[in-house]
Formats: structure tokens, sequence, C-alpha cells
């Protein structure tokens, strides 16, 4: 069980609440109900009424992150994961490699659009790739549960917001790159750079595959060295 919580329902007695203002709720207005269910530490961004000890932060959001990849990123990492970003394919992509990791026996969890999948346990999720404490979450007890590699839907929300953040990718992999999400990134150019942004969580032993015929892959193999591609297979080599 991971010491923080930000989700007064869910607080199990010696946890700490993390009381983070969201765009819809703010945390601060459940702290006496996870004072109730057992927290005995409220992280705060202002002062409020409390009878266990709080301590306030700049960025409650932030606090959990940085908290989060100092205490568990370094056993998360113990698990392979590939990590697949672009605009189209990232779900059909990722169920395959699932699935055929595990015809092979490799104790495999998917994670991405259609849910959590570990064995037998299916949980639906929010996102694509949900907040970096639910991925913590997943992931430690996927590891606990004796998993061995996890294949992930990377979105480009969830690298602009850091919800990856300490997690180290072995493989990783971009499909391509069309117009979406231009509400959230403005530009193409700021969604490009969104996705490129997966390339900060390779190591110099980490492979990035690319699709050759999309041109954003360029950019991919400009920044990271150690890159593989693939094409259509439409597109044939000359006997």
């Amino acid at each position: 069980m991971l010491k923080y919580e930000t989700d007064s329902r869910k607080i199990k007695p010696g946890q700490i609440f993390v009381a983070i203002k969201g765009y819809t709720v703010d945390g601060h207005d459940y702290i006496l109900d996870a004072i109730k269910n057992g927290a005995t530490k409220i992280i705060a961004e202002r002062d409020v009424a409390s009878s266990v000890p709080v301590e306030i932060v700049p960025n409650s959001k932030e606090y959990l992150k940085e908290q989060l990849v100092k205490e568990y990123s370094k056993e998360i990492n113990r698990l392979k994961i590939i990590g697949v970003t672009g605009t189209n394919g990232k779900t059909t992509t990722c169920y395959l490699i699932y699935q055929l990791l595990k015809s092979l026996n490799v104790k495999t969890a998917y994670m991405g659009t259609i849910g959590f999948f570990y064995e037998e346990e299916k949980i639906e999720l929010p996102n694509t790739t949900p907040e970096i404490l639910t991925i913590y979450k997943l992931f430690l007890d996927a590891l606990k549960k004796g998993c061995t590699t996890i294949v992930m839907e990377v979105s480009s929300h969830a690298l602009s917001l850091e919800r990856i953040a300490g997690l180290q990718l072995e493989i990783g992999a971009f499909t391509n790159l069309t117009e979406d999400h231009l509400d959230y990134h403005k530009t193409m150019e700021e969604y490009l750079k969104a996705k490129l942004k997966i390339l900060n969580h390779m190591s110099l032993n980490s492979i990035f595959i690319v699709n050759q015929d999309d041109e954003a892959s360029q950019r991919f193999q400009k920044n990271f060295k150690k890159t593989h591609d693939y094409w259509n297979e439409k597109r044939r080599l000359p006997n």
C-alpha cells in the first residue's frame, strides 16, 4: 500500500492525505473525511482545520509527484516497461504486444484506453494514461503479484503533465502524428514537442522504435540515437 492518497474515500489508517485542488473538486474540502477514515497527516496548500499534523506546501500535486518518484520509482523500475506514444494506433499496438508476450508466458500487464489488465484483473481507467498516483498503485500491485513487464499507452497529455515521472522505459515507440488535441496543445509543433518528452524516459540501454512513414519520426531519431524504424507493409524493398 502506498503511503499517500488523494481520495478521502480511499484512505486507509496510517496513510497521508494529499489535498489537491483540481478543476472541479478541491481536496481541501475533504480533509475531515480523510481524517475520519484514518489519515495521520495532511499535505495541503493552505492552513486548514485538522486534528492531525498538517504540512503546507506550495503545490500539493507537485509534492505528491516528487515523493512518489523519490520513494517508489526504483522499485517500479524493476519492471520492464514498454511505452507507446502517437496519435493513432497506440491501443492496437500495445494490446497486440500484451497478448503476444502473454502467449510467450511472460507475466505482462497492459495499461491504456481500454483499461488496466493483469491476469484475470480488469480495471477501467478514466484516461488513456491515468494520474501518476494511479499508475504507481497499479504497477506496484502488479509487481507484487509477479508481473515482470508492462505495456502502456503514453498520451501527449500524460507527457505534458508528467504523469509518468520516474518511469524508465526499456522500449519506447512512436506510431504517428496527425492533427488532434489542438484544443490543448494549440499547435502541431507543441503537440510534437509533448510527444518527444517520452525520450526523457529512455536510458542509454533503451531502444526506441519509430514509424519511418511519418515525417515526425525524424525528430525522434535526431534526439535519440538508439532508434529502430519500421514502415508500412505496402512499401516494399526492391528485389
